[in-house]
This record gives structure tokens, sequence and C-alpha cells, in this order.
């Protein structure tokens, strides 16, 4: 796999594949951690408002106990099974191409053998080589855009409108510059 990668600019375009880890990916790991903080914290409330409403007695410190092991066991098993997802599906992470256009973005996702490595947490270079096995295609309107948050350290770029809209994977930062000047001179926001 080359170190580099090969952006397109044409006229109006700017379009680059990009590999994207999965496994120690920090903005997807943060989002995971996000959710199983949330499942932990529903399913508590879940069980004792079940204790209170249909238990026999009062709601005491052993059904919180109970509840919290609980919650502590799913969210365990279900890091369990993030993992083995990853490790069947995604070892080596999968590919995003980036397509911007005068009208919006073009975002497509690829799933296919990327030469990515396990533990890698940045995004990286993809050849022209890569065979997609198959794909997730996504399109965001430049009006849509509210918000931008930069991440130059991992060449992310966050579009937002109410939240999280979409994730900008760059492979270099010739790249992060290069779709950072787009997206600044066709974002409703003007960034």
């Amino acid at each position: 796999m080359p170190e580099t990668s090969s952006v397109q600019e044409k006229k109006g375009t700017l379009r680059w594949f990009c590999g994207v880890p999965v496994f120690a990916n920090p903005l997807i790991l943060t989002d995971l951690f996000s959710a199983l903080v949330i499942l932990w914290f529903m399913t508590v409330l879940l069980m004792a408002l079940a204790q209170l409403l249909l238990g026999t007695g009062p709601l005491l410190p052993s059904h919180l106990t109970a509840a919290s092991i609980f919650a502590g066991y799913l969210v365990l098993f279900s890091l369990i099974i993030y993992t083995a997802v990853v490790l069947i599906f995604y070892p080596h992470g999968y590919v995003m191409l980036f397509r911007f256009e005068d009208s919006g973005i073009y975002i497509e996702s690829l799933r296919g053998r990327t030469g990515g490595r396990l533990f890698r947490t940045r995004p990286f270079a993809v050849g022209p080589s890569f065979t997609p096995r198959r794909s997730v295609v996504r399109n965001v309107s430049w009006a849509d855009v509210r918000g931008v948050r930069e991440l130059a350290d991992m060449n992310v770029i966050i579009l937002k409108k109410r939240g999280t809209l979409a994730r900008i994977y760059c492979p270099d930062k010739a790249v992060y510059e290069a779709a950072l000047r787009f997206i600044r001179k066709k974002a409703v926001c003007h960034v």
C-alpha cells in the first residue's frame, strides 16, 4: 500500500480514497464508549423502574446493586460483540471514497481488503488497486453543513448540522488542507 495518497483535483471537484481504521479509531471508540455509558445508565434506570412498578416491596440498595451488575455484564457483552465484529469483518478497516462537488459531497464506504493494520489510529492512504466487495453511498448537501470541526492532528474534518453530519477522513496533510479549502468555499456556514 502506498504511504501517500493522490488527490484528484479538477475544476469544481476534489476526489480521493482513504482507509479508515476501525478497531483503534479514537472517533469510533469515543462513540462506542458514549453509547456504552448510556446503555449502562438506561439499563439501571429501567431495572429500577421495573422494581418500583412491578416489585412487591420498596426499591432497596440491593436492587440497585443487582441492576448495576447486570448493566456491567451487558456493557461487557457489547464490548465483546464489537471486538468480534471488528476482528471478523473489519480487521484492516474500510475504505471511503470522497468526492467534493459544487452541489455537495459524495461519500461511499467500501468494504474489502485495505492493507491497514489492526491497531492503526489514523486514516491511511489506499492505492487505486483496491477492489471493493460492497459499498454504501451517501450524499451531503453543502446547504446542510452548519459547522465544521477540524481535527488536524488526525487529518479528519467533522461536518456538523445539529450533531455530526459527516466525518471527512483524509490520508495526509495535503488532502486535508485541500479539503478544508474546498469546504471553506462551499459551506453555507462560511467556516
